[in-house]
Parts: structure tokens; C-alpha cells; sequence
């Protein structure tokens, strides 16, 4: 028994559906009582017999309708011909002495295939016509009947009013819902920053959509992929830290930069935000929230290298400015030198315009402590083309030369 009321849970229908059950149901019903009375007769007369014959074929005709047009109105004409079948056709005694439980059946109809007003109307005119048909006296004035004849419609009219609250309830709900995705989605697709999810593994199992992708990929290209195949070889280790330090303690949010390969084969420093939200249901994952900060990160790497030019530039000033000794000025000169264009190594060659040659007359970096240049014509060499033509000399291939 308790399997039969799990199977009852997990069975759906759906409204169509209902309607030709709910049809069906009366048309067969309304066909065996006529066939009932034609096998055994009983004391009702023959206009019973008529009223169940007419209401058969109502219903089926109905059900026809509806099934190939699925004719919304079907469900109203088929509440309101059951109240005329049941006022007009229901027999003696049951129109002055007593109330069947027959009385009922409009309203249950109207409460499976219409809304709460058409239950009224069904109840009200299935009564009224009783009532008529009696001479305005019989048993549907006794209060007694009237009270259980309104209880049976009011808890029926209830369960409808509850039924359409909870519908709307969920109409309101899933509205509210869309709007939200539409919310959503339209504030994903057009924001800076993008949205990634991961799973523990680090294998990516959501990429938001956007107008204007930061790596250029669409949003599938890299689904049920691992997200490390776009970082750059140097940031490996960091993404992997971010990884388990996320995994370790799920109410950190890790901000971090890093370098992801974009569809042009350029490396794109992002600034990212993660949140472990595996234990979240909707989510089950690590979500990563980044945005393009390449411009910023070569601004201020260029802020860098000028500040750190400069404070060369003031060194050797220091150095020029507090020094006598010609060496120890050129010695910082090299330093800074070195350390400005990260060289190994550095030399400072004088031109003696005399002599027409180029002397070497400092050097730093050098594995071997003599001169690296000897004197020099100034017609040989880089060093003498770059004293002929006043201009940076840069050696393409300095290892072959």
C-alpha cells in the first residue's frame, strides 16, 4: 500500500489530459446507467433513461471537441449541461422527498474543469431547478439539507480557491524567476567582469556569455575543460595555490592577477576574485570573477621602469656631484647601467679625437679583468659606427656576430 501511494506522488497529468479523463469518465458513466436500466428496469420512468441517454451523448461529443480542438469552452458547456441533466432529469423521490448524493456531481465536475465563480453557478442552478421542479417546497428546503448541501459545495469551492492561489502563487514565482535570469543575464553579458566556474578539479563547467569575451573564446570553447590549459606557464603555481587555499577555507575570497592565453596568442593579465561555493546546490563549484587589467598592469610596469630610471639617473648625479675620483663616478654610472637595461655587462670607451681612436676606460661584468676593448679605429667595429653615425647601434643575433 505504502508503494501504491509512492507511485501515486511521482505521477503526473497534465490538464489536458484531465479534461478527457474527467470527459471520458462521465461518458461511460452516463452510458452503463442507461444500460443498467435497459437491462433491469426499475421504477424509474423513461424520461430518467432519456436524460442519461442525452447526457451521454453530450459528453462524448464533448470529449470529441475537445480532443481535436482542445476547445477551451468545452470545460464550461460540460459543467453546465450536467446541472440541467441532474435538475431536469433526476427522477422521483429525489426531487421532494430526498437529496442523492447525484446533486453534488455538477459542482465536482465544475471544481476538476473550471474556477471557483463556475462552481457557484453550478451549485445555484442545479438547486434552483430542483427546487422549481418541486413547487417551491420538498426536501431542498429543509434546512438540514440546505446546510450539508452548502458545506459539501463550501469545502469543494475551498479546495478550488486554494488550488488557484497556489497556481498563481507559481505563476508569480517562475515570472518572478525569468525576470531574474533576464536580470542576470543581461547584467553578466554586458559587464566588464566575467564569470567562471570550476569544479574541485579545476575543470571548467560554466563560462558566462558576453559581447565582448576578455580572451576572445566563445563561451563553450573551453566547457569541460581544465582552466589551467589557458594559464600562463609562470602562474601555474599560483592558480594551484588559489585551487587549495579555496578548498582548504570556503570563506576566503582570494584576490589574485594572473596571465590567460587569449584567442590572438597573447598573454591577458586578469585581476580575479575567487568563492568556493561547491557546498551551494545551484552552484557546486569555484567561482571565479575576473576582469582584463593588461593596460594597468603595463601602465604601471611602466611607472616602474621611469621611477626606477630616475632614481638611476639621481644616483649618478650623486655620485658625479659628491666624488672626485673619475672611477668611482664611472663605476656607478656602469651600476646603474647594468641594472637599468638588466645587461651582464657594461663598458664606457672614450673617444680621443686626436688619435682618432676609441679607449676603454671603465668596465663591469666582464669575466676577465683586462680591457674588453683595446684601442680602436674609429672606423671598425659598432663602437666606431656608433660614434660615425650619432645614434643607438642594436645587434640583432649578438651570439653568432
Amino acid at each position: 500500500m505504502f508503494t501504491l501511494f509512492q507511485s501515486l506522488k511521482r505521477f503526473t497529468i497534465t490538464e489536458r489530459q484531465a479534461v478527457l479523463a474527467v470527459l471520458a469518465l462521465y461518458f461511460l458513466g452516463l452510458v452503463l446507467v442507461v444500460l443498467i436500466e435497459l437491462i433491469t428496469p426499475s421504477f424509474h420512468n423513461g424520461v430518467y433513461v432519456l436524460g442519461a441517454l442525452g447526457g451521454a451523448i453530450l459528453f462524448g461529443i464533448a470529449w470529441l471537441v475537445y480532443f481535436k480542438h482542445n476547445w477551451a469552452p468545452i470545460r464550461y458547456f460540460a459543467a453546465v449541461a450536467s446541472s440541467l441533466l441532474v435538475g431536469f432529469f433526476l427522477p422521483e423521490p429525489f426531487v421532494s422527498q430526498y437529496a442523492p448524493m447525484a446533486v453534488v456531481i455538477p459542482t465536482v465536475l465544475a471544481l476538476i474543469l473550471t474556477s471557483s465563480f463556475w462552481v457557484i453557478i453550478t451549485a445555484i442552478l442545479t438547486i434552483s431547478i430542483l427546487l422549481v421542479r418541486a413547487g417551491g417546497g420538498g426536501v431542498y428546503t429543509h434546512p438540514e439539507t440546505l446546510i450539508l448541501y452548502f458545506m459539501i459545495v463550501g469545502g469543494l469551492l475551498a479546495r478550488r480557491l486554494m488550488a488557484e492561489a497556489s497556481v498563481r502563487q507559481l505563476k508569480e514565482a517562475q515570472e518572478a524567476t525569468k525576470q531574474k535570469e533576464k536580470r542576470f543575464r543581461a547584467l553578466v553579458e554586458n559587464s566588464s567582469d566575467e564569470i567562471s566556474i570550476l569544479d574541485a578539479s579545476g575543470t571548467l563547467i560554466y563560462k558566462s556569455p558576453s559581447s565582448n569575451p576578455t580572451l576572445g573564446y566563445p563561451s563553450v570553447a573551453f566547457i569541460s575543460k581544465n582552466f589551467s590549459k589557458l594559464v600562463h606557464p609562470d602562474d601555474q603555481e599560483l592558480i594551484q595555490k588559489i585551487l587549495r587555499d579555496l578548498m582548504h577555507d570556503p570563506s576566503c575570497h582570494t584576490r589574485e592577477r594572473f596571465r590567460l592565453l587569449h584567442q590572438n596568442k597573447t598573454w591577458r593579465w586578469v585581476e580575479a576574485v575567487g568563492t568556493n561555493m561547491l557546498s551551494e546546490p545551484s552552484v557546486r563549484g569555484i567561482v571565479l570573477n575576473y576582469h582584463d587589467v593588461t593596460e594597468r598592469v603595463q601602465a604601471e610596469e611602466q611607472i616602474q621602469r621611469q621611477l626606477k630610471r630616475l632614481n638611476g639617473l639621481r644616483m649618478i648625479d650623486i655620485a658625479i656631484g659628491s666624488s672626485l675620483d673619475v672611477q668611482v663616478t664611472l663605476d656607478v654610472v656602469l651600476q646603474q647601467t647594468i641594472s637599468l637595461l638588466g645587461v651582464d655587462a657594461c663598458t664606457v670607451l672614450l673617444v680621443n679625437p686626436k688619435l682618432k681612436t676609441i679607449e676603454c676606460i671603465a668596465s663591469r661584468g666582464f669575466r676577465s679583468e683586462a680591457p674588453p676593448y683595446q684601442d680602436l679605429d674609429l672606423g671598425r667595429g659598432y663602437a666606431g659606427r656608433a660614434v660615425r653615425e650619432r645614434q643607438v647601434v642594436h645587434i640583432s643575433e649578438v651570439m653568432e656576430t
